[in-house]
């Protein structure tokens, strides 16, 4: 299990920039979106992801709701058809920006 590394309590801009680390490998490589669903560790890293976010939760509930929905998404690629993984990329693409901008 993934331990916090900071209390609860930290600001979020902190706990975004802590996410940011753990999350990026999965969220935002552009490798992912050539050959997404021959990538046999994405499985891996997704469930690396929900692991920390379960040990130290999103401050923000909305937040959470883009989080969740981006994990969802890359969950699902592993066995998509070409023509789901085209609606994918675009699920993914607009959560990925409502969290880029969220601590700005």
């Amino acid at each position: 299990m993934v331990r916090p590394e900071v209390p609860p309590s930290e600001p979020k801009a902190d706990w975004y920039w802590r996410a940011r680390a753990m999350w990026e490998p999965v969220f935002f490589p552009e490798r992912r979106f050539r050959n997404p669903w021959a990538d046999h560790e994405l499985a891996a890293d997704v469930a690396r992801v929900r692991e920390w976010l379960d040990a130290n939760p999103c401050p923000d509930p909305s937040l959470k709701d883009h989080i969740d929905a981006m994990l969802a998404a890359y969950d699902e690629m592993a066995g998509a058809t070409v023509q789901r993984v085209t609606e994918l990329r675009e699920v993914i693409g607009e959560h990925a920006e409502v969290i880029e901008t969220w601590v700005q």
